[in-house]
């Protein structure tokens, strides 16, 4: 099901249905699937028989859909992510005028490799709470580039990332944070598991949050009020 909507009703559809024999029990690559997709749209929610158990790929699954009018959007009670190995670009430049997404109780991500881009100009207008959710475990992701880069530009508030929010085989950080939360964000809280930052990080906190926002790092990476460190016993830094 890669690319099966790619680009489909970009400029005038505003609702969608995918019907109840909409059974995808069996797919493995959903990678593009809602890509560029109902950008005027108002909902998407995904049906009872949208199961993702099986599925290893959502690259870029939703990708550009619903820029200019989602509000409302719900993944379904089955989609379980438990196999999927890919989620870079999933939710980039999705959803610029939804208001808040929770990943949910399905959401794993213990077997993700990369998630570069994943949520990179997400709900950039609007978006005030995002909830990555109990089951956001990141021990085995490589790439987090661009990751949360201008993610709830003007009005996300807040961003917790959890105590499983594994860093140690992550190698590129590079716009990690860039742009993230620059207008509202009041507490950024990294988690215990932020344990240290990658060597390739250019752009890492370039314009993360202002300057009325605290962020909770753990002591291995903390330096000061206005900076961090690699690691527990690196000497470079890196200015907020």
């Amino acid at each position: 099901m890669s690319n099966m909507f790619n680009g489909c009703g970009q400029t005038e559809m505003t609702t969608f249905s995918l019907g109840s024999q909409f059974d995808t029990s069996k797919v493995q690559n959903m990678s593009g699937m809602f890509q560029n997709f109902g950008q005027k749209l108002e909902t998407l929610s995904l049906e009872s028989n949208f199961y993702t158990n099986e599925v290893t790929d959502m690259s870029n699954m939703f990708n550009g859909c619903g820029t200019t009018s989602l509000t409302t959007f719900g993944l379904g009670n089955e989609f379980n992510t438990s196999k999927v190995q890919n989620m870079s670009g999933m939710f980039q430049n999705f959803g610029q005028n939804l208001e808040s997404l929770s990943l949910g109780s399905h959401f794993y991500t213990n077997e993700v490799t990369d998630m570069s881009n994943m949520f990179n100009g997400m709900g950039s207008t609007s978006m005030t709470t995002l909830t990555l959710g109990d089951n956001f475990n990141t021990e085995k992701v490589e790439n987090m580039s661009g990751m949360f880069q201008n993610c709830g530009t003007t009005a996300l508030t807040s961003l917790e990332l959890g105590d499983q929010f594994y860093v140690t085989a992550v190698t590129d950080m590079s716009n990690m944070f860039n742009g993230c939360g620059t207008t509202a964000m009041t507490v950024l809280d990294l988690g215990s598991a932020f344990t240290k930052i990658a060597d390739t990080n250019t752009g890492f906190a370039t314009s993360l949050g202002n300057a009325g926002t605290t962020i909770y790092a753990p002591e291995s990476i903390y330096s000061s009020q206005k900076g961090f460190k690699l690691n527990a016993t690196s000497t470079t830094t890196i200015e907020l």
